[in-house]
């Protein structure tokens, strides 16, 4: 057997194996009527995380996002930020003008077909994201910009009898006014609605000390309220945590989740850490190391973004892969698995070597 083929059956097993986590971990969380809390990252052997806007080339990789998406597919809530959700809209919307120019010339009988399929194709392939709010759907906004769809997730997620059937999302920002004209785009309420049209639950957490119903008093936050809620998102002021807040109201529904997902960056992590300090919820982390050190260009206005600085809030000089290991360990955290290196291409179609590691907090038996 090739090698890469041995390493892509080897990958597959571990895919596997993912899945059936997520089987357990929802029945344990079912059992000890307690939420999971579930994290990932993908990083370089320094521990950097980003370098600017997303992950970096360098260390992103299909096989990597596919094993991140497994990982997600058992979460009942998505917890994503403001700054995801303003590329996702401003990509969906340069996608549809693009594809809006074009659609003039599908019925032409010479290059119609040529157009539709080929030219389209490729305005979608520049303009396409990694997408956590729909990657295991099978109805979204018509021209979305989904750079792969992981539907058999979604199908998985049916025939384990998942309630709800796909993830609610929960958005947080530090306030509503600044992004008024993106909830009011006709982007955000294209996906809002297709969100509500599969029974999605969509909350937007505003991290504030303002009081709410002082809040609703001011008529110009009252309309963006009400359009809001018109499109089914709910809004909540959290004072303190996001993550307990959430939950809290949740509870008060008897509509508690079992898993729940953080698919965005540091600070969200250091929510999903304190909720489980605070509340003895269990926390797994996902990381994915690659075996490369990322280039930082500071003239070009690069800044290096490290795991053990942004995520665990400790400053950080040496470049050495134990560094990140040894926080996690002070944090409380287990080692509970890790795969042997495989061999990848990132984006820039660059081979590299990744490892795959399993992080427990408050989980000493989550994956027994």
């Amino acid at each position: 057997m090739k090698k890469k083929d041995k390493e892509n059956k080897e990958i597959k097993k571990y895919l596997a194996e993912v899945l059936s986590h997520n089987l357990v971990l929802r029945k344990k969380a079912e059992e000890n009527n307690l939420p999971i809390l579930v994290s990932g990252y993908v990083m370089d052997k320094t521990g950097l995380i980003s370098k600017g806007e997303g992950v970096p080339p360098e260390i992103a990789n299909s096989d990597d996002w596919r094993i991140f998406m497994h990982f997600l597919s058992g979460a009942d809530v998505f917890f994503t930020g403001m700054a995801y959700i303003k590329r996702v809209v401003d990509k969906y919307r340069l996608l549809k003008r693009e594809i809006e120019k074009i659609q003039p010339f599908y019925n032409l009988p010479a290059i119609g077909y040529f157009m539709k399929k080929n030219v389209a194709e490729k305005i979608r392939q520049r303009y396409s994201i990694q997408d956590t709010l729909f990657p295991f759907s099978l109805s979204k906004p018509d021209n979305y910009p989904l750079s792969e769809s992981f539907e058999h997730l979604g199908r998985w997620r049916k025939e384990n009898g998942f309630n709800p059937e796909y993830p609610d999302i929960v958005i947080t920002t530090s306030g509503l006014d600044k992004y008024r004209n993106l909830f009011e785009s006709a982007e955000f309420k294209d996906i809002a609605m297709s969100l509500q049209s599969e029974k999605r639950g969509v909350f937007i957490v505003v991290l504030s000390n303002q009081n709410p119903n002082s809040a609703r008093s001011d008529s110009h936050r009252n309309d963006l309220l009400d359009t809001l809620a018109r499109m089914g998102v709910e809004v909540v002021f959290a004072k303190g945590n996001p993550v307990l807040e959430y939950l809290r109201r949740q509870q008060k529904k008897n509509s508690l989740p079992k898993i729940i997902a953080n698919t965005t960056g540091p600070r969200v992590f250091q929510s999903f850490y304190q909720a489980a300090k605070e509340s003895g919820y269990p926390f797994l982390l996902h990381l994915t190391v690659v075996d490369c050190e990322v280039e930082v260009r500071s003239d070009k206005g690069e800044k290096a973004v490290f795991f053990s600085s942004a995520v665990l809030k400790k400053s950080r000089s040496a470049s050495r892969i134990s560094d990140w290991h040894e926080d996690l360990e002070r944090m409380g955290f287990v080692l509970k698995d890790k795969t042997k290196p495989f061999y990848t291409k990132n984006i820039l179609g660059e081979s590299v070597q990744q490892r795959f590691f399993i992080f427990a907090f408050n989980c000493d038996n989550c994956l027994d």
